[in-house]
């Protein structure tokens, strides 16, 4: 019996030995295991402050770019990135303490960006022991305007072929804005005097300033806009009178549809009414002395339709001041891959987008283009200069009553962010 209670009890002993040394263990284990938790939810706190922190550095960064144009300074750009990053940064509860640095950068081709840094410093759970001084961390972004200057010249397609050529003695003359291509800008000929001139691949010829090579390509702004003349027909009840040959007198075209060959000589003058003028299987050929004008118009032209301006007639135009193609003067149907020609001697203005997504645009002639406009802009397949024209694209964009569409003229929202 006694050797019977001596091993009771020394399994007792065993038993209370064993709870003592797990006793023990809990108490050694468990500031440790909290130091984990309580650690990890400080890493998910830091981790969760970058990602607010780099949305907050990217969008002021495009907020800035957007304002690195011709008419805001460097000054004006960080100024508006760094009040968009505070801004966002009051909004924000129980933030860290962060600060704010704006830069503009000299970034690939000489091309402007605007750099924001935000540093961020936030206590830890252990009195900033663990990490020596709490947690300290930031984010950055850097976004650059894809052109510094309003785009007034986009010949947008990327095929191998020259894009925008000159030969003889044609001048471009766009001191306020960008002109660019997604091939090549091959000046045989003439001259570009640019606020900057750049292209996808190659720029030689007499140019000013130098240009930029090499730079990113720019689609077509408009490619999702519906200018069909689809399902138009031309029957009497639905279109306007076709003109087969005027030479003489005054007419005024409403808008609407305009079908068949429209061929003005002499000194006749065809006045266009307000509004959109389709013009669907045909011509259109302004020739000698005639006179073609109109405000607040557009002129679309379907994939089959040919237009020439030409000898000494005048052209005098405005483009569209309200309604789905505001900005627009001039539009060509997609699918139309002939050449548009304007070689007149007396194309004063041309006030609005001229828009010809497949055909080339082709500018002749022995005077001033466009000199009379507020603001020009040619977005095209590809451009052509021949003979001795001097193609003006104005952009004065805040005088005109007629606001450019999206995607041209300031191209405010025209950023990228840059890795």
């Amino acid at each position: 019996m006694a050797g019977h209670f001596t091993l009771l009890g020394g399994l007792a002993r065993l038993v209370r030995a064993r709870a003592g040394n797990v006793g023990m263990i809990l108490a050694l284990a468990l500031p440790a295991a909290a130091t984990l938790v309580l650690g990890a939810t400080d890493v998910a706190s830091i981790m969760g402050d970058r990602e607010r922190m780099r949305s907050i550095a990217e969008a002021a960064a495009l907020a800035g770019a957007r304002n690195l144009s011709v008419a805001m300074s460097e000054a004006d750009a960080t100024e508006h990135a760094k009040s968009m990053a505070l801004a966002m940064i009051g909004e924000w509860r129980n933030a860290p303490h962060m600060e704010v640095a704006v830069s503009v950068l000299r970034v690939e081709h000489g091309a402007k960006a605007v750099h924001v840094e935000i540093d961020a410093r936030r206590p830890s759970f252990f009195g900033d022991l663990l990490p020596p001084g709490g947690w300290q961390y930031g984010q950055e972004a850097t976004a650059s305007s894809i052109g510094t200057k309003p785009l007034c010249v986009l010949a947008f397609s990327d095929s191998k072929q020259n894009k925008l050529t000159m030969q003889g003695a044609p001048e471009i003359r766009a001191p306020l804005c960008l002109v660019h291509s997604n091939g090549d800008v091959d000046v045989k000929g003439g001259s570009i005097d640019a606020g900057q001139t750049q292209a996808v691949r190659s720029a030689t010829g007499n140019i000013t300033p130098d240009p930029i090579t090499d730079a990113p390509p720019i689609t077509d702004p408009f490619a999702d806009l519906d200018m069909s003349t689809a399902g138009i027909l031309c029957l009497k009840k639905n279109m306007n009178i076709a003109l087969a040959l005027m030479v003489t007198g005054e007419i005024t075209l409403p808008a609407g549809v305009h079908c068949g060959l429209i061929d003005v000589g002499g000194d006749a003058v065809v006045n266009l009414a307000p509004g959109e003028h389709r013009f669907v299987l045909g011509s259109l050929t302004m020739r000698g002395q005639s006179r073609l004008v109109g405000d607040d118009v557009v002129m679309i032209f379907d994939r089959t339709w040919k237009t020439k301006f030409k000898d000494d007639a005048l052209i005098r135009l405005s483009g569209r001041e309200s309604g789905t193609l505001s900005g627009f003067v001039l539009m060509v149907e997609r699918g139309n891959t002939q050449i548009f020609e304007i070689d007149s001697t007396h194309v004063e203005r041309l006030d609005g987008v001229i828009y010809a997504p497949d055909a080339e645009l082709y500018v002749g002639g022995t005077s001033d283009v466009a000199r009379e406009s507020d603001w020009t802009v040619i977005v095209a397949n590809s451009l052509s200069l021949n003979g001795n024209p001097h193609l003006y694209l104005n952009a004065d964009y805040d005088g005109s009553d007629i606001l450019a569409p999206a995607g041209v003229g300031n191209r405010r929202d025209a950023v990228r962010l840059l890795d």
